[in-house]
């Protein structure tokens, strides 16, 4: 992972500034609860990171809507921040057999960032109709 570059260790600036966020942006935020909604994931059931989540229904008219979460990145981590610029070296996290390398700080991806059940979290929804 190194000779690609891939920073393994987060540096003290990065800790520092993923330590100074905080969950109180979720109150400020104006948004659709829609954890009524039945969602599932593809991750296994023992995931920490759970960025992303699905909701199917049959529509009126005989086809599956389809609503599909992420989680909101974007609202804890500004473009150009220190953060960002260690995410955009990455690009991604790395799982192997023994360790994982995420992304962002366990505070972001574990945490502020992850769609767990019932915690109120920020995640941009898209939503469509297959037939």
């Amino acid at each position: 992972m190194q000779k690609y570059g891939f920073i393994t260790e987060f540096s003290r600036d990065v800790m520092k500034r993923a330590e100074h966020l905080d969950s109180s942006i979720v109150q400020r935020a104006r948004v659709e609860d829609l954890r009524h909604l039945l969602w599932s994931s593809i991750d296994n059931i023992d995931t920490e990171d759970l960025d992303q989540i699905e909701y199917c229904e049959r529509s009126k008219g005989g086809n599956i809507h389809i609503k599909v979460a992420i989680a909101d990145v974007d609202s804890y981590v500004k473009k150009d921040s220190i953060l960002d610029r260690h995410a955009q070296r990455n690009t991604t996290s790395v799982y192997t057999g023994v360790q994982i390398y995420p992304m962002f700080p366990d505070i972001l991806s574990k945490d502020l960032t992850s769609l767990p059940v019932n915690q109120d979290r920020l995640a941009m929804v898209t939503e469509f109709e297959v037939s």
